[in-house]
């Protein structure tokens, strides 16, 4: 018997020490509800419960969001159904003023009325709004009803409008025509397909605009036409930073690339150097500026000129201004150099047989070098001879006295401007194309148009405007629901010139095709709606069930725990009187003494 270590007491206190701190841990859980209280708890589990957490919290936000745009929706269907309203009002004065029984004065009446509603119409338009956002003016364009990280579109429906009439009106026809009369080319029923391009959808960074053309490799050296897309980036038009032209001259952008769908579409341009196929179509309307940018920028004229050799090959354009202001300066001295109808002469070659090239034209050109000992008869001999003399043709000095570049006036240097041909016509960069009142639906005669999606009617043809708004509607990144809203205003259904007095029958078919397009976009709307109440619910399923397998794991189990807390405390007890009746083994010992 021992009475220094007494081994039955320190076992009974181990003993009673962990179940106190297990009765401890139970108590806990039942105070909180939750069984797991701190990483030791379960580790495992834990980490499982907090992702749970986060789907759950964030699919309980994306509901709300829900919600929101379903409010969003209602807003906008409402204010439709007031501008359906006004439409059927103003198609049944329509109706009435085609009666014959009305004279011009009772016509005009009616057509105040229209005005009023019109003014109603545009009313609505630019000041329905949901949280201070203005629905159909394009305020809410790139507008997410939470921060998802995506970057923000910004809305040109307007200035998409804008070139499209344009286009229209004057620069594709007047473009032709000017090919035509200044190149000798024409390009002879051609699809062709006019392309709005999203921000981020350009792939040919730093152009505004671009013809993109599909072609057959035939196998013996020649390439037969199979698509054509004239590609318009309205925000790099409106870019400070264009490399086309200052501000984005896009008269002039839009006749440059009408020049390469002309080509592509009467010579083999994929064999092409690309020195001449863009020194061609900046021929057309003038490029100085881009001489001038390049010299005042720090670039020597011989600099300017050596460029060319990178210009050589047949492969992608690399869009700078230097290398448009290279092939700029060598047509224009080929231009010069051949004298009679300089680069008509190359483009009517070109064009006259699919085995024509370069070469070959200068083979049978007879053109002489500026010394005048041999005749070039390869584009090899003429870059050489470009690269000797081109320094003193971009400065107007030596054997190019009076006759080189001329850029210290306001001449863009166009074929027909004063630097080519001591033409008269206007090229100044707001008017290289000449404006005219002509609106066409099809102004080309050489090609077949097909157009971005349109409004039509017998007064003009309009883009639809169009807005995208982003609902998240997840738990997780990038789950979002875009909804593409439309325009209402009268210049994009058509009825800002809607006319009473003078075209009743023309005024009911705007109004028809008002209807139809509003019609539309409410049934759309309404569709959207739908869409994200399923949304909801399938959420709330989600919700529900996640939770429940997150309550397994995290919550408390109280049956299990209440007997747990029993058996605690009952070994507790037990513990204590075992703890007693240890310690008082040693005082046995003191029997043995006496």
């Amino acid at each position: 018997m021992k009475i220094n270590t007494n081994i039955a007491s320190i076992n009974a206190i181990r003993l009673s020490g962990r179940n106190d701190g297990g009765m401890a841990k139970t108590i806990q859980r039942l105070s909180s509800g939750l069984r797991i209280n701190g990483a030791s708890d379960d580790s495992a589990g834990l980490a499982i419960s907090n992702r749970m957490t986060s789907q759950i919290r964030g699919m309980g936000q994306s509901i709300r969001n829900i919600n929101d745009g379903i409010s969003m929706m209602q807003t906008a269907e409402g204010a439709l159904a007031e501008v359906t309203n006004m439409l059927q009002r103003g198609r049944e004065l329509a109706i009435r003023a085609a009666n014959g029984s009305l004279s011009s004065s009772d016509r005009r009446s009616l057509q105040q009325e229209v005005n009023q509603l019109q003014g109603e119409i545009d009313r609505i338009s630019n000041s329905t709004s949901f949280n201070g956002i203005k629905i159909f003016n394009g305020e809410s364009n790139g507008v997410n009803i939470v921060d998802a990280g995506t970057s923000e579109s910004v809305a040109y429906a307007q200035e998409k409008e804008k070139i499209l009439e344009n286009m229209k009106r004057s620069w594709l026809e007047q473009s032709e025509d000017l090919i035509s009369t200044y190149f000798g080319i024409d390009a002879n029923d051609v699809d062709i397909t006019i392309n709005f391009l999203d921000p981020g959808e350009n792939e040919l960074s730093g152009s505004a605009a671009y013809v993109a053309s599909g072609f057959t490799n035939n196998g013996d050296g020649t390439f037969t036409l199979a698509s054509m897309t004239l590609n318009v980036d309205v925000e790099a038009a409106l870019s400070a930073n264009a490399t086309e032209w200052p501000n984005s001259s896009m008269d002039q952008l839009v006749s440059h690339e009408m020049v390469h769908a002309v080509m592509d579409a009467t010579m083999q341009t994929p064999n092409l150097e690309k020195w001449y196929k863009e020194g061609a179509a900046d021929f057309l309307p003038g490029a100085d500026s881009r001489v001038a940018s390049v010299l005042n920028g720090g670039t020597t004229a011989q600099e300017l000129v050596d460029n060319v050799d990178n210009l050589r090959s047949t492969t992608a354009w690399d869009v700078t201004t230097l290398n448009y202001a290279t092939s700029y300066t060598a047509t224009s001295y080929l231009h010069t150099r051949l004298g009679d109808e300089g680069v008509k002469g190359v483009m009517e070659y070109l064009s006259a047989d699919p085995n024509n090239d370069l070469d070959s034209f200068f083979a049978q050109a007879g053109m002489r070098n500026v010394e005048d000992t041999a005749d070039i008869t390869n584009t090899d001999e003429f870059i050489a001879d470009f690269k000797a003399h081109g320094a003193d043709f971009v400065n107007n000095t030596g054997d190019f006295d009076g006759t080189g570049l001329v850029l210290s006036n306001d001449d863009t240097g166009g074929i027909g401007g004063a630097d080519s041909d001591a033409g008269t016509r206007n090229t100044s960069w707001d008017g290289t194309i000449p404006d005219v009142d002509n609106f066409t639906e099809n102004p080309l005669s050489g090609f077949n148009e097909t157009y971005p999606e349109i409004y039509t009617s017998g007064k003009k043809l309009l883009l639809k405007t169009s807005t995208q708004v982003s609902f998240h509607v997840g738990a997780e990144a990038n789950q979002s629901l875009s909804v593409t809203l439309k325009s209402v205003h009268t210049t994009t259904l058509g009825l800002d010139s809607v006319d009473l007095v003078d075209d009743a029958q023309g005024a009911i078919e705007n109004f028809d095709l008002a209807l139809d397009a509003i019609s539309a976009e409410r049934a759309r709307l309404g569709s959207t709606q739908n869409r994200m109440e399923y949304a909801a619910s399938s959420m709330m399923t989600s919700t529900e069930n996640l939770s429940a397998s997150r309550s397994r794991i995290l919550d408390t189990d109280y049956a299990t725990e209440m007997a747990e807390l029993t058996k605690g405390q009952i070994l507790r007890q037990a513990g204590v009187a075992t703890l007693s009746q240890a310690n008082a083994v040693p005082q046995l010992v003191l029997n043995l003494l006496r």
